[in-house]
C-alpha cells in the first residue's frame, strides 16, 4: 500500500447490526408517528374538531422516548444488554400498535 492511498473500512453487516438497524427504524418511525399526531391534534383543535387527544399523544410520546432510549442503548452496548434493548424496542412498538391502533 502506498502512502497516499486511503483505506475505507466498512461496518460489518452481521445479524446484530441488521437488528440494530431495524429496531432503530422502528423507533424513528414511532417518533415520526408521534409528530404526525401532534400536528393532527393542532389542526383539529384549530378547526373545532375532535383530534387524537392528549392521552393518545402522551402515550405515543412516552413510548417514543422509551424506544429511542432502548435503541441508543442497543447501539452503544455489547452482549446481552443489546438483546434486551432490542427486545424493548420491539415490545414498545408492538404495544403502541396493539393498544392505540388495533383495539
Amino acid at each position: 500500500m502506498r502512502a497516499d492511498e486511503v483505506v475505507v473500512s466498512r461496518p460489518r453487516r452481521d445479524a446484530a447490526g441488521v437488528a440494530r438497524f431495524l429496531t432503530g427504524s422502528l423507533a424513528a418511525g414511532l417518533v415520526a408517528l408521534t409528530a404526525v399526531l401532534v400536528v393532527a391534534e393542532w389542526v383539529t383543535e384549530a378547526n373545532g374538531l375532535d383530534g387524537p387527544g392528549a392521552g393518545t399523544i402522551t402515550g405515543h410520546a412516552v413510548a417514543s422516548f422509551a424506544a429511542l432510549v432502548a435503541a441508543v442503548v442497543a447501539d452503544r452496548q455489547r452482549g446481552r444488554i443489546v438483546a434486551a434493548a432490542l427486545a424493548v424496542v420491539v415490545v414498545v412498538v408492538a404495544a403502541v400498535l396493539w393498544f392505540y391502533w388495533l383495539t
